[in-house]
């Protein structure tokens, strides 16, 4: 019974950076954590009632608000986005 049989040729070892590809996989997954970011957002606007008293007793701050709406308009003009033809 000799061992050398149990010798592997070298040939076999290339085999392993094919493990290496899967590597930047993970890198995907880095986008999803940034999306975490936003939803962190809506919550403090909701357990802060109090934050939205003040801005009554001022409505000049409403005034710049109102110009906020004027942005999504320039957005609606876009036929690309709107219709969406089924193909």
């Amino acid at each position: 019974m000799k061992l050398p049989e149990f010798e592997f040729p070298p040939s076999k070892i290339p085999t392993f950076p094919l493990p290496a590809l899967p590597k930047p996989v993970f890198k995907l997954p880095a986008f999803q954590k940034p999306v975490l970011i936003f939803p962190a957002f809506p919550k403090p606007v909701l357990p802060s009632p109090e934050l939205k008293k003040p801005m009554f007793p001022s409505p000049e701050l409403k005034k710049p608000m109102l110009l906020l709406p004027e942005f999504p308009k320039p957005m609606f003009p876009v036929p690309e986005f709107s219709p969406p033809m089924p193909i």
